[in-house]
């Protein structure tokens, strides 16, 4: 037999055994399952994915050429979220210009270059159009030229290599197109609206880019270095001066040696680009000094403006910034554009709205367009009466 004393201890060794057996199976458990968890996240972060990267070393302000980047695999976990892969255009990237300096090898992301909105000119503006034709397959990021045609057959740029960036609440179904101009732009684009406006038969039309990258973008080997040491100094003429006998006589010139920003200003660098050009031929640090006499700069290749803003009207706009937006608002035909196409986008087997009735109701949608089509050709025909109005207060003087 065995003795109370034993029993309780056999017992308290099995009861051990057995929370010892537990304990290490949860433990194992949490162990698998950590584990197994971590494989499948390493294994996600080995996973490869595509992404551009820079080709070279590139210093804060340069613009990015198309030899700039290339596309290839790199690991998941490297890839940051707003890093540019296959699915982005490289016309896209074409032109950004560095906020920060970067090595070779870089992943391009979206944070490393200037946004548009640091980049702009002060006085461009993003503008609305719903007047202009546009190409069937345009897309947002498509770069256009706008055109003006007249019944005489005479046909002008008037806007030149401008992105789309965006479209209105319609979408690319519709007519409404933004973009960004300058104060200059933005007059001679209204120039060119008011005159289709006050002429019959004139036709705003834009023309899609096939390749942008190659029909927009022109890259030049600039040698900075040469810049340099031909902007370093100043040559400052003589001052003339009368001698005692009645002759002018000329002092010899003189050189000044420029300071690092106007020297910045005089070749087209940054501060710190040029501080870096002046240091490397200090140290002769070839490698530097290789990298400014070849840089590649990209500029937009832009075809002139040809269209002729008239005097009167680019006095008329002076005198009244708000008047494209003043003139959609009396005569909103955009709308009435939009009403009419959606009538004759109209289901016709549905049930009539008027009636209650079900069935085609061909003849109550005819009558209807045909009202609007009536309020339209009214409304343009006041319209043109309005501008021609204004034109004619315009002073004499400004349009010869």
């Amino acid at each position: 037999m065995i003795g109370p004393m034993k029993k309780k201890v056999i017992t308290s060794v099995f009861l051990t055994a057995i929370i010892m057996i537990i304990l290490f199976g949860v433990l194992g458990f949490v162990y698998i399952s950590t584990t197994s968890k971590e494989m499948a996240e390493l294994k996600e972060k080995k996973a490869d994915a595509k992404a551009y990267v820079l080709t070279r070393d590139m210093l804060a302000g340069n613009a990015i050429s198309s030899g700039d980047i290339q596309l290839v695999e790199v690991r998941k976990e490297s890839a940051a979220s707003d890093s540019f892969d296959e699915k982005t255009a490289i016309a896209d990237l074409i032109g950004r210009r560095l906020k920060v300096s970067a090595k070779k090898n870089t992943i391009v992301t979206d944070s490393i270059f200037y946004s548009d909105e640091e980049t702009l000119e002060k006085d461009t503006r993003l503008q609305e159009f719903n007047m202009v034709t546009l190409p069937s397959d345009l897309d947002e990021g498509d770069y256009i030229d706008i055109r003006i045609r007249f019944q005489t057959g005479e046909d002008y740029a008037v806007l030149t290599g401008k992105r789309v960036e965006s479209f209105g609440a319609t979408g690319a179904e519709g007519n409404t197109i933004f973009v960004r101009l300058s104060e200059e732009e933005i007059v001679r684009m209204g120039s060119a609206i008011i005159e289709s406006y006050i002429n019959k038969g004139v036709n705003l039309y834009a023309n899609k880019y096939v390749d942008p990258a190659e029909q927009l973008f022109k890259s030049t080997i600039v040698d900075y270095v040469d810049r340099y040491e031909k902007a370093k100094y100043e040559t400052i003429s003589g001052e003339a001066t009368v001698n005692e006998l009645g002759e002018t006589v000329y002092s010899g010139d003189t050189q000044r040696e420029r300071t690092l920003q106007e020297i910045a200003v005089e070749i087209g660098l940054s501060v710190e680009e040029t501080k870096e050009i002046r240091d490397a031929l200090a140290s002769n640090d070839t490698a530097t000094l290789d990298d400014y006499k070849t840089r590649i700069v990209v500029s937009k290749d832009l075809i002139t403006a040809t269209y002729p803003v008239k005097p009167e009207v680019a006095t008329l706009i002076q005198r009244d910034p708000n008047i494209m937006e003043d003139i959609q608002r009396k005569y909103d035909i955009a709308a009435l554009e939009a009403e009419r196409q959606a009538l004759l986008d109209t289901d016709l087997t549905k049930f009539d709205p008027m009636t209650g009735e079900e069935g085609p109701y061909e003849e109550h949608i005819n009558n209807l367009t045909e009202k609007i089509d009536k309020e339209i050709e009214t409304q343009k025909t006041e319209r043109q009466e309005y501008l021609l109005n204004l034109l004619s207060q315009v002073p004499a003087s400004t349009t010869k």
